[in-house]
């Protein structure tokens, strides 16, 4: 006798759930119940907050700078020379905002606070550096 088992249902919430992707307000419903948790979650956003927007900025700045910079360069002109360094000291500055911000806003991923406030509600202290960061004693 052949018997076929059936796979268990799956609902399409809990395979597309994925805690980490909760937004500020939802981190500190679910997890800033206390005063570490809560004010490693505000610290976290507006950390990520401040390297989107460097990293946006930045990008945007070396990109649009690019368009007079050709015009420049094709120009042939006497003032353009000036306008040459000018616009490729924009750029150079900007990609270097863009290449220091894009790593360090990557590192502050959702993802790794939800494993943060993961072993914090499971009796894992909190890593050093980041008690640093918030002024927590280490005690």
């Amino acid at each position: 006798m052949n018997s076929v088992m059936a796979a268990p249902k799956i609902s399409a919430i809990d395979t597309l759930h994925r805690p980490w992707q909760l937004k500020q307000s939802e981190f500190l419903k679910k997890y800033g119940t206390d005063y570490t948790t809560g004010r490693l979650i505000r610290y976290w956003f507006n950390k990520r907050q401040t390297l989107k927007t460097e990293t946006i900025g930045s990008g945007a700045v070396a990109a649009v700078v690019v368009i007079p910079l050709m015009k420049a360069v094709n120009s042939g002109s006497g003032w353009a020379f000036g306008l040459i360094l000018l616009l490729g000291g924009t750029i150079t500055a900007a990609s270097v905002i863009f290449l220091v911000s894009f790593p360090r806003f990557i590192s502050f991923s959702r993802k790794k606070l939800f494993v943060l406030l993961d072993g914090l509600t499971n009796g894992k202290p909190l890593p050093r550096k980041y008690q640093k960061r918030l002024h927590l004693s280490s005690n």
